[in-house]
C-alpha cells in the first residue's frame, strides 16, 4: 500500500498529465484545468526536492496552461 505522501502527490501528478492530453486531442476545454492540476503538483514535488529549476519550468507551464485555457 502507498503511505507516501510524495508518491501519492507523484502519481496524481502523472495521471491527471495524461488525462490531460487525452482530453486536448478530443478538443475538451476543461483538458487545460486538468493539465494545470498535474503542473501544479509535479512543481510541489520538484519543490520538495530542491529542484527549483525544474519548478521554474512547471511555472512556465502553468502560465501556458492558463494562456491555452483563455485562448480557446
Amino acid at each position: 500500500m502507498i503511505t507516501d505522501i510524495n508518491t501519492i502527490i507523484e502519481i496524481l501528478g502523472a495521471v491527471t498529465g495524461l488525462v490531460a492530453v487525452f482530453l486536448n486531442s478530443r478538443r475538451i476545454s476543461g483538458a487545460w484545468l486538468l493539465g494545470l492540476l498535474g503542473i501544479i503538483t509535479s512543481g510541489i514535488v520538484f519543490f520538495k526536492a530542491s529542484l527549483y529549476a525544474e519548478t521554474g519550468l512547471q511555472v512556465i507551464f502553468g502560465l501556458s496552461a492558463i494562456y491555452g485555457y483563455l485562448q480557446w
